[in-house]
């Protein structure tokens, strides 16, 4: 059952593909193997084991959402910007459910290299704070702020709130985020 051609770019793009569609808790190197038509085996010829393969699909989705927020922050102004970066965040989190939980784990990461790749997603949001002109302290308070904000409403989104048609949840999400920049705007208070 060999394939030609197989690495280990093919074998942790098609992992993240499988984690995506059965989450973390239900993937296996047997079923990525079956997913590839190859023997298990074959797969520690690419990847020392199943934790390199969490490893990189941590590391893929990092990539992603950088790449996303970096694009969503083009020649836009610093409101548009961070309005923009909230939403493209928050996309993500939503369309993506098992590679942001990928993306959030590296916190808790043992593994140094792999915890700092985790500081990419950090690098969009620093960029538009700095169009606020915060000093460095104040930077890294309202980073964190931010980052709090956007993960904990799409933790909560993703938990199953906010679903009562009272008020529309993007409008929610937009206003909060305005919130946010009306608080950026009139720094420091």
């Amino acid at each position: 059952m060999a394939r030609k051609g197989l690495d280990s770019k093919i074998i942790i793009a098609t992992a993240a593909q499988l984690v995506e569609e059965k989450g973390y808790a239900n993937f296996s190197l047997n079923e990525l193997a079956a997913n590839l038509g190859v023997k298990t085996a074959s797969l520690y010829n690419h990847i020392a084991n199943v934790r390199e393969v969490n490893s990189k699909i941590s590391i893929l989705a990092v990539n992603r959402l950088h790449q996303i927020l970096e694009n969503a922050i083009l020649e836009k102004n610093r409101d548009q910007a961070l309005m923009s970066l909230a939403i493209a965040y928050r996309n993500f989190a939503r369309d993506n459910p098992e590679l942001y939980k990928a993306v959030i784990r590296l916190s808790s990461c043992e593994d140094d290299p792999l915890k700092e790749s985790g500081a990419k997603v950090v690098e969009p949001i620093i960029t538009v704070l700095k169009r606020y002109n915060l000093n460095e302290l104040d930077m890294i308070h309202l980073s964190r702020a931010l980052r709090s904000s956007l993960h904990g409403f799409a933790e909560m989104e993703e938990a199953g709130f906010f679903r009562k048609p009272d008020a529309n949840i993007d409008d929610s999400y937009k206003k909060m985020i305005a919130g946010y920049i009306l608080l950026l705007n009139s720094y420091p208070i």
